[in-house]
């Protein structure tokens, strides 16, 4: 028998096989064309032997597929209509899967992994991560040694801080000194919201505002409040006010509900007085600290904490408020 088989130049030789009908209920044998036909065949690629094997009915030519072994290649198309099981799969070329591919163990990928479409990682463990284009994780994401950024990086989480977390403190002048050498003792206009800027070092929850106050104090009060950067009221302290207490000292007036702040997210951090009797400490010409945005919304109504409704976008000297948070 010879034939040729898809694929190859030269023929194949083999054996034929054939299986006639069996006996009947009687125990006569009945001669009859072959129900059933089998060929074993040898062919050569590339002075390597391959066993092939091809069923067919009387009714034509089957299929031959390749008998695979222990260091078994295929040099032409391989296709399978069922599940694929491998301890180890290796591609010197590239591999294309248009389908589902589930890997319960380690996958190496020597060269650039090229991926169109969404791609779910339950567990990813690198030695070298090199993106070209958008990396974007949808679940955590851990660094177990330096992580290397030549870019501007934004991080819309924020930063948890490690460990127990601290007041966040303005500091603004240029020497230590005492409270009344860090600010320029001033008054405010009655209704006026004086702010400035403010960026979180990392993601905190704020239940008080401490303003420094100036030198004398007494008599009308004051609501403090933090605003987002595009001038709405996120949170503010009562607004029926809290008497102006302690000369030259941070007062802490608690906001009516706790603020969860973002790392990297600015703020502003406003006061408003009900009149000019007491006097607060604001930022100074020499200023160090905060994010150089200072400025004032007048014309309001004490206890009406107004939409600031065009954000200073500069530093001005003696009208933002000194303080810190807890």
């Amino acid at each position: 028998m010879a034939q040729t088989i898809s694929g190859h130049h030269t023929g194949l030789w083999g054996v034929y096989l054939a299986v006639a009908q069996l006996p009947n209920t009687s125990g006569a044998t009945i001669q009859s064309n072959f129900l059933r036909k089998g060929h074993l065949g040898i062919v050569i690629v590339s002075g390597t032997p391959a066993l092939y094997i091809c069923t067919t009915s009387t009714a034509g030519a089957g299929v031959w597929a390749q008998l695979m072994h222990t260091g078994s290649s295929v040099t032409g198309g391989l296709t399978l209509s069922g599940t694929l099981s491998a301890e180890q799969v290796t591609s010197t070329d590239d591999a294309t899967v248009t389908d589902d591919l589930a890997i319960t163990g380690l996958l190496t990928v020597g060269e650039t992994l090229g991926v169109t479409g969404a791609s779910t990682l339950a567990a990813v463990a690198c030695t070298t991560l090199d993106p070209s284009g958008l990396l974007a994780a949808a679940a955590a994401v851990t660094v177990g040694t330096t992580l290397g950024v030549t870019g501007v990086s934004t991080f819309t989480g924020g930063i948890a801080p490690v460990g127990g977390v601290q007041p966040v403190r303005q500091w603004n002048h240029a020497g230590e000194g005492v409270l009344t050498d860090r600010g320029t003792s001033a008054t405010m206009t009655a209704g006026d919201i004086n702010y400035c800027g403010w960026i979180p070092e990392y993601n905190m929850t704020v239940t008080n505002l401490n303003l420094l106050n100036g030198t004398t104090v007494g008599t009308h009060k004051l609501i403090y409040a933090i605003y987002n950067l595009d001038g709405t009221l996120a949170r503010s302290t009562d607004l029926a006010g809290a008497t102006s207490a302690g000369a030259d000292v941070y007062q802490a007036i608690a906001l009516t509900a706790t603020l969860a702040v973002t790392a990297g997210t600015e703020y502003l951090i406003a006061v408003q007085a009900e009149g000019t009797t007491p006097q607060l400490q604001f930022t100074p010409a020499n200023f160090r600290g905060g994010t150089g945005r200072t400025g004032t919304q007048g014309s309001g109504a004490f206890g009406t904490m107004a939409t600031i409704s065009s954000v200073a976008t500069t530093f001005t000297a003696d009208i933002g408020p000194l303080f810190f948070v807890d």
